[in-house]
């Protein structure tokens, strides 16, 4: 028999329960994650509600907390909009960035488990250096949610959206392309992978997973979601593609871990006896040729015509299907590719020279004529 008032009272309990565990200081904040999962709710949190917990566990984990209590009883007392103010310059009250951004990951982890993200990150976008402070929450979260609603509040309302450094989205960049509920053109969209918008190389303090170029950073970007079950052939090629179009946009040598994942993907098709992929062949042999030279992409357009030609008509009932090893091809492509940039190097040291001889040659003779009109 259901008792009148029940559920207002299980609520109750279950509020004040979780508000004393967000002040027990030694209390880590995926622990508090999970106490505040189990605690069953039918309902979200009220407002004023969700504000006493996250600001009760902003007071637990602060490391100054005399300076933060201030802003805390400042906060105690103030409208909509204004408490959260207080709050976020509550966690910017330490002298040190580093414990800053603690504080900053406190409030947007807490935020999270309680439903009031939305207000947190509205509140940042308008105070004073918003769009700093959104970048410091994003660095500051170590969630690829948070981070990307952080970007996306910093857009709202904007004609065309503002890209951040691909640096900063570092952490995050490979949980986003592997959860399938976050939309790939995301990535597109919310990281500026441009190299004349962005900054090529990190200093080795800010590597992360052994990335500190942007040019690794592509090359894993299309081994990640080339490992992905829930996407078509179709759409990894695509991905693939792109990154190999942002790659050329910097100039220099083209990344083989690139061109080898794009080779995987054409080849494939070859193996699956899929036809009608004359195109991506054809694209294939262009791009080997300007990134290898002409010589090059004759033997990869003979290796690959030549399995074309083995999948279409080899009788695959009776036969096992034919197979190659890509990565000693690859390895072998690789050779050649440095091989003929070592050649082009070569030629372009002996233009040079010849050039240098031939200026030098013209003033030789600029001399005799200048001796030879004197006398």
């Amino acid at each position: 028999m259901a008792i009148p008032g029940d559920d207002e009272f299980r609520k109750g309990i279950s509020y004040h329960l979780l508000q004393t565990l967000a002040y027990i200081i030694p209390l880590s904040k995926s622990t508090f994650g999970r106490f505040a999962s189990r605690i069953n709710r039918t309902t979200p949190w009220k407002k004023s509600e969700a504000f006493i917990l996250v600001r009760a566990r902003l007071l637990s984990k602060a490391r100054n907390r005399i300076k933060v209590a201030t802003y805390y009883h400042r906060s105690l007392n103030l409208s909509d909009g204004q408490h959260w103010t207080w709050l976020i310059k509550a966690a910017l009250g330490e002298s040190s960035k580093q414990r800053q951004l603690q504080n900053l990951r406190t409030l947007t982890h807490s935020c999270k488990i309680v439903g009031s993200l939305d207000a947190l990150l509205t509140t940042a976008a308008r105070m004073p250096n918003g769009g700093s402070l959104l970048r410091d929450m994003l660095i500051a979260s170590r969630d690829p949610h948070v981070a990307l609603a952080a970007w996306a509040t910093y857009n709202d309302g904007r004609e065309t959206k503002a890209k951040w450094g691909w640096y900063i989205w570092l952490p995050y960049i490979r949980a986003m392309m592997e959860d399938p509920e976050i939309n790939v053109a995301l990535i597109w969209d919310a990281i500026d992978l441009l190299p004349f918008k962005s900054i090529q190389t990190l200093a080795p303090e800010y590597h992360w997973e052994g990335i500190g170029d942007r040019m690794t950073l592509l090359e894993r970007m299309a081994d990640w979601y080339m490992l992905r079950t829930d996407v078509t052939p179709r759409q990894q090629l695509r991905f693939v593609e792109r990154c190999i179009a942002h790659g050329q946009v910097a100039g220099g040598p083209m990344s083989k871990r690139l061109l080898a994942n794009l080779a995987k993907l054409v080849i494939r098709d070859l193996e699956e006896g899929s036809l009608g992929r004359t195109a991506r062949l054809r694209y294939l042999i262009e791009v080997a040729e300007h990134h290898l030279g002409p010589e090059e992409a004759a033997k990869i357009r003979h290796q690959l015509e030549g399995w074309r030609w083995i999948v279409v008509n080899q009788d695959f009932g009776n036969k096992p299907k034919t197979r190659f090893n890509l990565e000693e091809e690859m390895d072998e492509l690789g050779v050649e590719m440095d091989q003929y940039q070592t050649r082009q190097r070569l030629l372009d040291e002996e233009e040079e020279e010849e050039e240098d001889e031939e200026e030098l040659m013209s003033e030789y003779e600029y001399d005799d004529d200048y001796e030879y009109e004197r006398y």
